[in-house]
This record gives C-alpha cells, structure tokens and sequence, in this order.
C-alpha cells in the first residue's frame, strides 16, 4: 500500500513539475518574444523613421535657404519621395507587428491612440508624397513644419512607449524567473518531504513486518519441536487425504518411516477391524463438525493389529476454505491390556485362575 502510494504522489509530483515547467517555459518564450520581437522591432523602426524625417527635413532646409534655383530642382528628383516610401514601409512593419501581437500582449492598446495618430499624419505626407510625382515639390517642402514636427513627435512617443514596454516585460521577466526559482525549489521541498515521510512509512511497515515474521518463525519452531517431540502421533494430510508430514511418534508407533507414507493415504493402516459403516460415520462427522474422535484399530507394519485413540481434525484457512487434516493418536494397546487384566482379575480366583462367583452368576 505504502509502495503504492509513494510511486502515485512521485508521479504526481513528477507531472506537476512537468506542468509547471512546461506553463513557465511557455510563458518565458511569450515574454521574450514580445520584448524582443515586438517591442525592440518597433523601437528600431521607430528610430529609422525619426532618422528619415531628420533627414529629409535637413535636405529640406538645405535647399529652401539655398540662393541657386537650378541648385534647388537638382535636389529634389526622387530624394524625398523615397523617404516617404520607407517611412511607410517601416509604419506598415509596425502595424503587422501591433496586428499579431495585440491579443497576446496585454499592453498593446495603449499603443493604439499612438498608432491611429501616426496613420492620419502620414497620409497627409503621403498625399503630398502623390502630388510631388506631379508637381516636382519636394512633399517635405510642401508640408508645414508644424505637421512634420507633429508626426515625428508622435514617432517619437510610439518610440517611447515601446521602450518603457520592452523595460516592463524585462522586469517581468527577471521576477519570473526568481519567481521559479522560489516555486522550483518549494516544489522540490514538498518532494523531498513527502518522500521522505512515506520512505518512513514504509521503513516502519517493514520493521513491523519483519518482527511479526520473527514471532511467526519462532511460533513454527515451537510448533515444530512440540510436533516432533510429542508423545502421540501426528499425522497431516491435505483435502485430498494424502499424507503431507509425519512426526517420530508415527513413526515409532507404526513403524513406517516418513518417507514411507510421504503421498500416500492413511488407509495403508488400516486393520480390517470396521466395516464400511464405521468410516463412513467418522467422515459425516468430519464433514458436519470438523472433527472426529474415539477408538480405532490400525495395523502396524509388521502386520501387528493394535488399538488407538485418535482424533481428526479439519483446518481451514481466514476465508473458510478446508486446506488440511491433522490426526492425532495415541496407542492405547497397554490399557487394554491393564483391562483385561483387571477383568480376569474381578472375575477369576487368584490361585487357581478358576472362574469365580461373579463370572458363574454373571452367566
């Protein structure tokens, strides 16, 4: 049982640890993905549109102060309209980036008034990018100074935000993972613990075992010297009475040797004495009552007819069920004879060994 229980809370400590182990992995990637991936990313394209804005608002102011017209067109072919490009390739990075990872992160709404922002300035950019194609004036040129430093303040704001984000999940992460060192070690604890106090369990049912064994073999050897060591004979047989065990007595009383009678049936004594009607009553009342007693004669191996008292007895074991029969008897061969001397003496003359007074009237 304790066996039993020990190998199930091994297991469940096991598979708890798994899970946890498993969730915290799961939970660490997710983090670590977030900071690294979506955060960082976005900071990075962040700072690549900032650096385009600053430099195409410094390309911008180059050519407005500038005094040579024909300078002035030479910079604007393509120039400006490329920044534009990039500054929407990188936003549209950004937003994918907001897109898959709005339901995992539990932050990304904070970012979306920013992101929303952002969108409506670049399009007033872009428009002014379209009617560049057309016109030859650089968008930048074009467009206030006041919208451009709105849009690069808002870039700047969405640069910010994601930093302070990126530092949150760091720290999450840090107190994760001093949090599973805490949890990994009282789980660890709780182990040794539990495992330890069933290990004593057990330790203790097997001292108890094993000094209940000791009290049962020194039981048997008693029984065993008394089984050998008894005056009458004893004689064990199984349900199907064959003879499984003898002691000295049997032997000195019959003659036969154990290995003489080891697997054979008690009927090899039998005297021819009693009819069938006898056995057939000591086995009813062997069956009924589980035991049988009273007076039977048997016959020694040298053939010799003799009287014995015995008792037969059925063993069964804790569920009732009959494993054995044990026979106990003694020879009872020199009390017949003391009886018989008695009635010869109570009915006979001392002297002459004539019949007397008592044997004449008695017939």
């Amino acid at each position: 049982y304790y066996i039993l229980v020990l190998v199930v809370t091994i297991a469940t400590l096991s598979a708890a640890m798994i899970g946890y182990l498993h969730w915290n992995s799961n939970l660490r990637f997710q983090l670590e993905e977030t900071a690294n991936h979506y955060h960082l990313e976005t900071v990075l394209y962040s700072a690549r549109i900032k650096e385009e804005l600053v430099h195409a608002l410094s390309s911008r102011d180059g050519r407005q102060y500038g005094t040579d017209q024909s300078a002035r067109q030479d910079l604007l072919p393509g120039e400006s309209i490329d920044s534009v490009y990039l500054i929407g390739k990188y936003l549209r990075s950004i937003s994918q980036l907001h897109e898959r990872y709005r339901t995992g992160s539990a932050g990304a709404a904070r970012f979306e008034p920013v992101l929303h922002k952002v969108s409506r300035q670049f399009a007033s950019l872009k428009l002014a990018s379209r009617e560049a194609g057309q016109t030859g004036i650089d968008p930048f040129v074009k467009s206030e100074r006041a919208v451009l430093g709105s849009f690069m303040h808002s870039i700047e704001q969405l640069r910010r935000l994601h930093t302070i984000a990126r530092d949150e999940v760091n720290s999450e992460l840090t107190a994760l993972n001093a949090h599973s060192k805490a949890r990994l070690l009282t789980i660890f604890t709780v182990s040794v613990l539990l495992g330890s106090l069933i290990v004593f369990l057990i330790l203790r049912k097997i001292r108890k075992l094993v000094e209940k064994q000791k009290q049962t073999e020194s039981i048997l050897r008693q029984s065993a010297t008394v089984f050998e060591n008894a005056a009458e004979g004893v004689v064990i047989t199984d349900i199907d009475a064959r003879i499984t065990a003898v002691n000295r007595a049997f032997t000195k009383i019959t003659g036969y040797s154990e290995n003489e009678v080891l697997g054979r049936n008690p009927g090899i004594l039998k005297s021819g004495r009693h009819d069938r009607e006898f056995y057939k009553s000591m086995w009813s009342s062997l069956t009924q009552d589980g035991e049988w007693q009273g007076e039977i004669w048997d016959r020694r191996k040298n053939g010799e007819v003799f009287p014995k008292w015995q008792t037969i007895s059925s063993v069964r074991d804790n569920s009732g069920c009959l494993t054995h029969y044990v026979s106990v008897f003694s020879d009872i061969s020199q009390l017949k004879e003391s009886e018989e001397k008695l009635y010869h003496l109570a009915h006979h003359d001392s002297l002459t060994a004539l019949p007397n007074r008592i044997l004449l009237n008695a017939r």
